[in-house]
């Protein structure tokens, strides 16, 4: 044979067998995605299922309980259960916020009247309470024109926090209708310690009718921030209580209003 060549039955192959590519998506399909969180969820679940809690060091709660159990709502939505109406619950069919906000042990009586001493004595005091406030809408606070003894209370609203100098008119026959003659109403129907102005209220009255999650919560704690206050819980009670009053003035000033233009039921 004058020149080499090779058969073509025969085939060299260099550098290894042959191996075909295969391609792996970078992106995962919608279907591959929703398997996969399906089989984590799934395996999350079984990890929880062998989790077994010891009885000696845990509280005694059954399941159903514990799961209800409340906790402190985001900042911002302190206000989500309250209508706009003043400090009332909405209730849901299954009574959830009542078994959430149940009394803890003790008599809950004692607090019911409390609440209920506290409400009778706002009633008792609504009249003179409003003629005390549209007394202040018509002719603004009185003048101590004969000197008589004077005494502080702290007040309260947007612009200042301070003492401000009061005095009992001839017609007076309580604090809080002195507080309403000078357009201010207590954080207690008795013996309040603190008054805040009807401006403050009429306000704040208003940014509830836009924004219904302004709880007064969220009122105690921006005048906490605006008068640079430190943290107090029981302002926010006082601020309840005064508001609930001042809502229960507003309604009487509109029944008034609807009866002297013949417009009642």
């Amino acid at each position: 044979m004058g020149q080499h060549s090779l058969s073509k039955k025969l085939r060299l192959d260099s550098g290894g067998p042959r191996t075909k590519a295969r391609l792996q998506p970078i992106n995962k399909t919608p279907q591959e995605l929703l398997q996969e969180l399906k089989a984590n969820r799934s395996l999350e679940a079984g990890n929880l299922a062998i989790v077994k809690l010891s009885t000696d060091n845990w509280m005694d709660v059954d399941d159903e309980d514990y799961n209800t159990l409340p906790l402190p709502p985001p900042p911002g939505e302190e206000g989500l259960f309250h209508s706009h109406a003043g400090d009332s619950y909405v209730e849901g069919e299954d009574g959830l916020l009542s078994s959430l906000f149940q009394a803890r042990g003790g008599d809950s009586r004692i607090r019911t009247d409390l609440v209920w001493k506290q409400v009778d004595s706002w009633y008792k005091q609504l009249p003179v309470l409003v003629n005390a406030y549209l007394e202040f809408q018509n002719q603004g606070p009185p003048t101590n024109a004969q000197e008589v003894a004077t005494w502080q209370m702290p007040t309260m609203d947007f612009h200042s926090h301070h003492n401000q100098t009061l005095f009992h008119t001839s017609q007076s026959t309580s604090i809080n209708e002195t507080l309403a003659q000078n357009g201010l109403l207590g954080g207690s129907p008795e013996s309040p310690n603190i008054a805040f102005s009807f401006g403050l209220l009429d306000a704040f009255r208003q940014i509830r009718r836009v924004c219904p999650r302004y709880s007064v919560e969220g009122l105690a704690k921006s005048l906490q921030y605006i008068h640079k206050l430190p943290g107090d819980p029981h302002l926010e009670r006082q601020l309840q209580t005064t508001y609930d009053a001042y809502l229960m003035i507003m309604r009487e000033v509109c029944n008034r209003t609807a009866k002297a233009l013949f417009r009642e039921g």
